[in-house]
């Protein structure tokens, strides 16, 4: 048996507004304790659990409030600390990119400036190259200068606002820059807790949140009445199920309390369902998910492909809902389909945001329209649900596998091909590279074919593919290609017709050669 679990989020209005004074009294004394506290995180020279404990003492002391007030800040400030520095990391490697792609047009610039012919607008290319190289010199000082870790609590594009849409009228932008400061805050639940926290407490009975107050607050507790259920989010609506057994379960409820800019206050429970999906024999279905099609490749437990289908769609000008929608609805067919065969479901763990570039926009629009977390997520508490195994294997050149080893081998297209190699891969199965293209390769690069066969992992070895099989083609076509009288090197490289090269020139007669593929 295997455990899986999942962490969801469900979300509803509070519509009493007359409690609204009472939770921006509490989310102002929150949100400058969060911001103190991220001061004294960052300045600090060394973060550690004495530090913690130092500062717990010291804030539960000074503001005289429960020490688990304190444990929400510590995890607050910390996931904010976390995710301003990998914001930073993708910065960085962004910039990185446009350098590369900047210095490569300099330099062509340079080689076409330096002939003696020199075809086109000289003033214009020069101008360019004068521009392009003032922008390198910005970029690599940006990398250069040492990275301290800060946030703009309210947001950087709302302060520039106090000089431009603001101008004149600063002590409106002053109020609303602090609603935007002082707008949420939050409690870390936890099992061993009653009702799964501490500090905020749900009664499923009387439908109430009960949110325990700092000592210095008229008071012991907040009351709020609200409701989790579909009737107002039906989008939701299959979460709240999963709620009502979490309450009932006495798990950990973690609860984020936040204002929107429509001046409503809104509550959000965090909880975590888990199953025991049975391990499955029966093989696994491989999913390949792009931009405007999702492929389902089915997989025998030896590995060999069964079937596919695909799953089409048209994600332009489509909104959020109706994105949710198309992908919801395959989900559902993909989960019933692995049901019914008692079939597992392999999917890649793939991060796209280190799929764009800086000087492909007709890429980055691709990949901007492939919602592939939120599909991941969906596909995740699916199988949960229904108790089917969900396996995430590595992407690691599935395309480039599935496209030079399967997609003529069973005449299919690359997707499918990806998708059934991804399958296979769940199923711990290798794919290694064919005895055709082997040969290719020690055709054309030998020396360093032969080091990396010996040495590296199989996937060293289609990234030599990718990256000398062509060269390889045109050494081979030098040599065989006029007695042949064909071109071996195509757009995409057929073992097929190698194979006929290998029966002229090897002296191989055809079950070998067959079998050797």
């Amino acid at each position: 048996m295997l455990n899986n679990s999942k962490t969801i989020t469900i979300e509803t209005k509070i519509k009493d507004e007359g409690l609204y004074p009472s939770l921006e009294e509490f989310s102002s004394f929150y949100c400058h304790l969060e911001r103190k506290l991220f001061n004294d995180i960052v300045n600090a020279p060394v973060v550690d659990s004495k530090f913690r404990g130092t500062l717990k003492t010291k804030y539960a002391n000074d503001n005289n409030m429960p020490v688990r007030i304190f444990n929400a800040l510590w995890v607050s400030v910390n996931a904010k600390i976390q995710s301003a520095n990998e914001l930073h990391k993708l910065n960085i490697k962004d910039i990185e990119s446009k350098i590369k792609s900047i210095e490569k047009k300099i330099k062509k610039t340079e080689f076409i400036l330096s002939k003696k012919n020199i075809s086109g607008n000289i003033q214009k290319m020069k101008a360019n190259l004068c521009r392009w190289k003032k922008s390198l010199n910005k970029m690599e000082s940006k990398i250069d200068i040492p990275y301290k870790t800060h946030i703009m609590f309210g947001s950087k594009d709302f302060y520039k606002k106090q000089w431009t849409v603001y101008d004149g009228k600063h002590d409106e932008w002053l109020n609303l820059w602090r609603n935007a400061r002082n707008n949420h805050f939050s409690f870390i639940g936890s099992k061993d807790e009653s009702n799964g926290n501490q500090l905020c407490q749900y009664f499923s009975n009387k439908k109430e949140l009960r949110v325990t107050l700092p000592y210095s607050f008229k008071g012991r507790y907040l009351v709020l009445p609200v409701d989790f259920s579909s009737k107002d989010n039906r989008r939701q609506s299959k979460y709240y199920s999963y709620f009502t057994n979490a309450v009932k379960n006495k798990q950990a409820l973690s609860f984020k309390f936040l204002k929107r800019d429509n001046g409503k206050w809104y509550v959000q429970c965090s909880f975590e369902i888990s199953s025991e999906s049975q391990k499955t024999y029966n093989g696994t279905l491989g999913i390949d998910f792009n931009y405007n099609n999702i492929v389902e490749a089915s997989v025998s437990p030896s590995g060999n492909f069964i079937g596919f289908t695909q799953y089409k769609f048209d994600l332009e000008d489509k909104s959020t809902e109706q994105t949710s929608q198309i992908t919801s609805e395959i989900i559902k067919k993909i989960v019933e389909k692995a049901k019914i065969e008692n079939k597992s479901v392999t999917i890649e763990n793939l991060d796209l945001r280190s799929c764009k570039s800086s000087y492909n926009s007709e890429s980055n629009r691709k990949v901007s329209l492939m919602q592939y977390s939120d599909f991941a997520n969906k596909l995740e508490v699916k199988c949960i649900k229904e108790r089917i195994e969900l396996i995430k294997v590595n992407p690691a050149y599935t395309s480039v596998i599935g496209d030079y080893k399967y997609s003529k081998f069973h005449g299919i297209s690359r997707h499918i091909a990806s998708a059934y190699v991804i399958g296979r891969r769940g199923l711990g199965l290798k794919d290694k590279l064919t005895k055709p293209i082997i040969h290719v390769l020690h055709w054309g690069e030998a020396v360093k074919f032969a080091r990396i066969f010996r040495h590296g992992h199989y996937w060293s070895h289609w990234s030599f593919v990718c990256k000398n099989l062509e060269s390889s083609l045109k050494k081979f076509n030098s040599i065989h290609g006029l007695a042949m009288n064909k071109n071996m090197l195509k757009s995409r490289f057929n073992p097929v017709d190698w194979v006929v090269g290998q029966q002229v020139f090897a002296g191989k007669s055809d079950n070998e050669i067959l079998v050797d593929f």
